[in-house]
């Protein structure tokens, strides 16, 4: 019962912690508030298809609870890079600071922080359960942020013919 607490709450870290860095991103720049829900979407989208890649390409191996881990971790260490983040852009943009400064100011690095922390202990997780290297990065690559930019695209198109 405990794995499946842990997974549970580490569910609701990737989930809760999207939507509050999506606020954080619309609170900041209210023009940015489609933007941002898009984002969080295309990232609610994303992952669950890379999960399911991962564990066809794997076919499961070593077990697909270990995959659902290393899944739910890396998403919510990401997450809590990108909240924390948010959290100085916040009191940055209220403190009486520029809210389109602090987005440039601190979004990029957030973004690129964040993919670093969690490619790095992907692939670390990936090397652990015995997939090579190379598999494991055309995978975050190719399916991951491929299946995100997609998603992303397709949305912001569908959207802009309705705006």
């Amino acid at each position: 019962m405990r794995g499946k607490l842990k997974r549970a709450a580490l569910g609701a870290v990737a989930i809760l912690g999207t939507i509050a860095w999506t606020v954080a991103i619309a609170s900041v720049m209210p023009r940015w508030r489609t933007e941002a829900a898009v984002l969080g979407v295309a990232a609610g989208i994303a992952w669950p298809v890379f999960g399911g890649v991962v564990l066809y390409v794997t076919r499961g191996r070593p077990s697909v609870v270990a995959w659902v881990d290393a899944c739910l971790n890396t998403m919510a260490l990401g997450i809590a890079v990108l909240l924390i983040s948010s959290t100085f852009w916040l009191v940055f943009a209220f403190a009486g600071g520029n809210p389109m400064a602090a987005m440039m100011g601190f979004l990029p690095g957030s973004l690129l922080a964040s993919f670093v922390v969690m490619i790095q202990f992907f692939l670390k997780q990936a090397l652990g359960r015995g997939m090579p290297a190379r598999t494991a990065l055309g995978l975050w690559f190719g399916v991951l942020l491929g299946s995100f930019a997609v998603i992303v695209l397709v949305v912001e198109c569908a959207l802009g013919w309705q705006r």
